[in-house]
Parts: structure tokens; sequence; C-alpha cells
């Protein structure tokens, strides 16, 4: 596309297409290619949408050899990372649960912000095992709830969260263990 956003094939003012894997850009309207060879600016591999993260990992297989050593502690550390993102992925669902929770209910940001604290507090803790994931969420939502005085009930609680009572209430139960007063 020119300066002044007119295609010069269909001489209308139109938006682009930047392919960067073919390097052109290209008319909406008409299809006309505007420029190509374009340098693709991005850095890295190019992504693969089909992927979580958009690439595929290193793999290090079993170790053999002289090798086995640093082979080993490398497999170990990459366990470890791969176990640290799982962790950090399911967190940033009870996040996003949190925050649809309190936004159904019509609450503040910062009820919403209090829950995914006393979350995270549990979390630390390693005392989410065993726990329905909703559960523990609607558990943190009353209790940031009840830890600024807004009256909500855990049927209320129950309805938005899409969890029975009885799975609510060990949460709750597990937070009150847990920490007492936070």
């Amino acid at each position: 596309m020119k300066e002044d956003g007119i295609c010069l094939e269909c001489k209308r003012p139109t938006e682009t297409v930047v392919n960067y894997k073919n390097g052109d850009t290209i008319c909406i309207e008409c299809g006309h290619v505007i420029e190509n060879n374009i340098i693709d600016d991005l850095d890295g591999a190019s992504a693969n949408p089909n992927l979580k993260s958009g690439h595929l990992p290193t793999i290090i297989f079993k170790p053999s050899g002289k090798s086995s050593s640093l082979a080993s502690k490398l497999r170990r550390t990459q366990n470890e990372m791969i176990k640290n993102k799982q962790e950090e992925d399911v967190i940033k669902i009870a996040y996003a649960e949190i925050e649809r929770m309190t936004e159904a209910l019509g609450l503040t940001f910062g009820i919403s912000n209090t829950a995914c604290k006393i979350l995270s507090k549990l979390d630390k803790k390693n005392l989410r095992g065993g726990k329905s994931l909703r559960g523990l969420c609607a558990a943190s939502v009353s209790r940031a709830c009840r830890q600024v005085n807004i009256p909500k009930t855990l049927k209320e609680i129950s309805a938005v969260a899409n969890v029975d009572m009885k799975e609510i209430n060990k949460a709750v139960k597990l937070l009150g263990d847990s920490f007492g007063t936070i």
C-alpha cells in the first residue's frame, strides 16, 4: 500500500494484509500484491499455531556413555521446567476463573485480586492436591468477600462457579484449616 492508503490496482482506499511467509503486502479488496520481498522483522523461528507455545520443545533423551552425568542433569532441569510451566498454566486458568466469577457476581477488581492472592498462598503451600480447581477458586472468592464484609452466600457463588456446594465446602474447609484468618 502506498502512503496515501490507495491500492494502485483497484484505485480505492483499502486495508492491507502482510503475509510474512511469502514477504507480500496484499490489498484486501482486490487481492493485488502491493509490495513483495518484505524483510521479516520478527525475531526467532516461525511459530506453529497448532502448538500451545508456538514451537516444538527440545527433548533430552536418556544419557549413555561419558556424557551421561551432564545429560542427566539437563534432563532433570528440563523436567522441572516443564513441571513449573504446567503449574503456571493451571494458575493462569484459576486466575481467569476467579475473574470470571467476580465479574458475574458484580464484584470489584480488588475482590478478584484478593481472591487470586488467597489462591496463590494456597498454591505456595502446595495444598491444592485433590481439590477441584473451580471449587478452590469459588472458596477463594468467598473468603475474599468475607474479608471486606461483602455479603455473598456460598449458594450465590456456587451458581456462578458451576460447582456443587459440597465441593466448595471442602475447599472452604481447606482454606480455613490452612490459614485460619488471612
